[in-house]
């Protein structure tokens, strides 16, 4: 099991961003707000390395 905490660097989609926040969806997974410069997507806990 990877714990995983805002303001640290991870791989999503084959580039490297940096998660500024955690998300509980209302399916009950946790998704994470990821931010790369100005760009900044949202992605679910299981897709990032």
């Amino acid at each position: 099991m990877i714990i995983y905490t805002a303001g640290q660097m991870v791989t999503y989609d084959n580039r490297k961003w940096i998660i500024q926040k955690m998300l509980t969806g209302e399916d009950g997974h946790t998704y994470v707000m990821l931010k790369r410069g100005c760009y900044s997507t949202t992605a679910a806990i299981e897709d990032i390395s």
